[in-house]
């Protein structure tokens, strides 16, 4: 059972998310939106997928093999 108030819960969020975006682990804005206004229609997208720098470079660096 998580004993933490619920304002410690929503700060501890807060500061993850800070550091999420710090660490450049973002969604860009056109993408959520674009997501977003494909919701109720026959062609609705699956959700953004989180990529920060360092997952691009492992990437690249495998593209690179």
């Amino acid at each position: 059972m998580n004993t933490k108030k619920p304002h410690r819960i929503d700060w501890q969020k807060t500061l993850d998310a800070i550091e999420s975006a710090r660490q450049g682990r973002v969604i860009e804005a056109d993408k959520v939106h674009e997501w977003l206004n494909s919701w109720g229609t026959e062609a609705e997208l699956n959700p953004p997928i989180v990529k920060c720098e360092t997952e691009w470079k492992i990437y690249i660096d495998l593209l690179n093999l």
